[in-house]
C-alpha cells in the first residue's frame, strides 16, 4: 500500500498581501490533489481528500 500526504494551506483559498507566490503554489498543490484523486478512483484505487 502506497500512501501520499499533500499538505496545503488556507492561503490556497484566501489571498494575503505579500504571500502571492506561496498562495499560488498551495492552490496548485490542492488542484493536483483533486485531479489526481479523480484519476486514481477511475483505476479502482482509493483517494481521501
Amino acid at each position: 500500500m502506497n500512501l501520499t500526504i499533500l499538505n496545503t494551506s488556507i492561503k490556497a483559498h484566501i489571498g494575503m498581501p505579500g504571500a502571492s507566490i506561496y498562495a499560488a503554489s498551495k492552490a496548485a498543490l490542492l488542484s493536483l490533489a483533486k485531479n489526481l484523486s479523480a484519476e486514481l478512483i477511475v483505476d479502482g484505487n482509493m483517494a481521501i481528500l
